[in-house]
């Protein structure tokens, strides 16, 4: 039997946020209008592996990428090239689904951070102004995994851990959250995490 969810708590650095590939794998599907999956096929296929067994430059990459993605006319190869290049900081594909979610749930970012790096975050991804609030490590007076953080969100949020979901890239995390009966998740990666939320919550997604 599906438990009944009121809560979801995301951490912020390596769920919502980072600079993995999937960042920028994320940015094409936006830009394209396609299916992160549909795009990730293509980033990371055959292509990728030429480049990665040194076949072809990575100049050559972005070339045959652009022209295996469909209408990959449309992105601006500039700025693709210093995504990978770069890859700083940024939005990772989850944060797409914090709208969804925050339409039927509390959604909540519980992050080992300061309040002055959230507000620094939030003037910059417009996706974190989507949660209904955020507890920081600062603000709890205790990091992650220690467990007065997460009875300090609970406490915010006004919620069970019973019916509470918590999702966090670090394993320690994770599993003290499940210790106070969080329903707690070990993200990592896009598709495996979004089909633990598609089936805790029965939303499509």
């Amino acid at each position: 039997m599906t438990p009944r969810i009121t809560t979801i708590f995301f951490d912020l650095f390596g769920v919502l946020l980072g600079t993995d590939q999937s960042a920028v794998i994320h940015y094409i599907s936006k830009q394209l209008k396609k299916p992160y999956r549909e795009c990730r096929e293509i980033v990371t296929g055959e292509i990728y592996m030429r480049y990665e067994r040194r076949e072809i430059d990575f100049k050559t990459y972005l070339a045959e990428l652009l022209r295996a993605l469909p209408e990959g006319d449309l992105l601006d190869p500039e700025e693709l090239r210093l995504r990978w290049l770069n890859r700083q900081i940024a939005e990772l594909p989850l944060a797409g689904l914090l709208r969804p979610l925050a339409l039927r749930y509390q959604v909540w970012v519980l992050s080992n951070t300061t309040s002055d790096h959230v507000n620094l975050l939030k003037s910059q991804f417009d996706f974190l102004r989507l949660p209904h609030g955020f507890v920081t490590s600062q603000a709890a007076g205790v990091p992650k995994p220690h467990p007065g953080i997460f009875q300090f969100a609970l406490q915010r949020a006004r919620a069970a851990a019973s019916h509470s979901v918590f999702i966090d890239d670090t394993r320690r995390h994770v599993n003290a959250a499940r210790e106070l009966g969080f329903i707690a998740h070990l993200h990592q990666d896009f598709e495996s995490t979004e089909d633990f939320l598609k089936k805790i919550t029965g939303l499509p997604l």
